[in-house]
């Protein structure tokens, strides 16, 4: 059952684009994978609806960074690595 298996997450970044390619290639495998983005909290806290651009001079009010993350069962991690070209610390 996917909800109780152990993931392995192999793919974090910034690149919506490059994680839904390898997804979509590890789709085609016959993989099956979860993806999600995330975005960074608010530095005053749940509410506050600041974020670090609109005070810390960086000149942007663009939406905040997301960082997106892409996991799959652990038994299918090495599998998909391989798939993605990704090296294992092994």
């Amino acid at each position: 059952m996917w909800l109780f298996e152990k993931k392995e997450t192999i793919l974090e970044g910034k690149d919506k684009a490059a994680l839904e390619r390898a997804e979509q290639q590890l789709n085609d495998a016959g993989i099956r994978t979860h993806s999600w983005g995330t975005e960074p909290m608010p530095v005053g806290g749940c509410g506050a609806k600041m974020r670090p651009s609109d005070y810390a001079g960086t000149g942007t009010k663009a939406e905040p960074a997301m960082l997106y993350h892409l996991e799959v069962r652990k038994e299918d991690a090495g599998r998909a690595k391989q798939i993605l070209g990704i090296a294992s610390p092994d």
